[in-house]
């Protein structure tokens, strides 16, 4: 008897270690914090702020924004 009520035991506390080590982690929500190095275009009317390798993009958003600035 003494047995049974020793696995029991054991099974509960198991039990209960997974509900928690659920409740601590569900990946997508979790926050992420990661350092970024910011740096800026400066146009003849626009300032554009990007991260690391995304240079050839605000490069890219620069040359549309000027022109589009241009035509309205």
């Amino acid at each position: 008897m003494k047995r049974y009520r020793i696995a029991a035991l054991f099974i509960i506390g198991l039990a209960y270690v997974g509900v928690n080590a659920q409740e601590t982690y569900f990946g997508k929500n979790k926050v992420r914090y990661k350092d970024f190095e910011w740096s800026y275009i400066q146009t003849r009317h626009f300032d554009i702020h990007f991260y690391e390798e995304a240079y050839p993009t605000a490069k890219f958003a620069a040359t549309v924004l000027e022109s589009s600035y241009v035509e309205v």
